[in-house]
């Protein structure tokens, strides 16, 4: 019996000769990088954890003196147009003590990550206006390409490890999860 040999290079829709360092440039310059989404967030995390571990006792310390005065002092105050907006402004203001360390971590987590694997880059191409994004037949082959259900069976994947995670942890614990009522903080 006679093998046959099919080069499957050519079903696959893809080029068959590696591109020049010209090429490569000129695609980097357009903004077309490889990078790696899952990077930026688990250094995010692991930086916003580490926020929580050192400053843990001054954010929970900001919210409990939060709801200590919303508590105490605001539910005392007559409802008017003028104390709802200082009482907004109010509760903003002591929120921001807590958000703000948060999102300045997450905001140096995403930089980092992402120039760990990019470096520094500044392109405007893909912020071009493009008239065929627009067109909805497109954006449909788009949302339902075969990439985007790859990354969509990808998401769902991880949210189930991480949910089965949590579930199976809570469930172990669940008596004492009950009597955490009776314990101070």
């Amino acid at each position: 019996m006679a093998e046959l040999q099919m080069n499957l290079q050519y079903f696959a829709g893809e080029k068959t000769e590696k591109a020049t360092p010209r090429k490569k440039q000129e695609t980097r310059n357009k903004g077309q990088v490889a990078k790696s989404n899952e990077i930026p967030s688990a250094i995010i995390f692991l930086l916003i954890f580490t926020l929580f571990f050192i400053m843990g006792p001054f954010i929970s310390g900001r919210l409990i003196q939060l709801y200590q005065k919303i508590l105490t002092q605001y539910l005392s105050w007559q409802v008017t147009p003028d104390n709802v907006r200082l009482l907004f402004l109010e509760i903003i203001y002591d929120l921001i003590w807590v958000i703000t360390p948060i999102f300045g971590v997450a905001l140096v987590g995403g930089v980092v990550g992402n120039l760990a694997q990019v470096g520094f880059l500044i392109s405007g191409e893909p912020l071009k206006l493009k008239l065929e994004k627009l067109n909805p037949i497109e954006g449909a082959k788009r949302i339902f390409s075969k990439r985007a259900i790859v990354e969509l069976m990808k998401s769902l994947l991880k949210i189930s490890l991480v949910g089965y995670l949590a579930y199976s942890i809570i469930l172990k614990k669940k008596d004492e999860l009950l009597t955490l009522y009776y314990y101070d903080l």
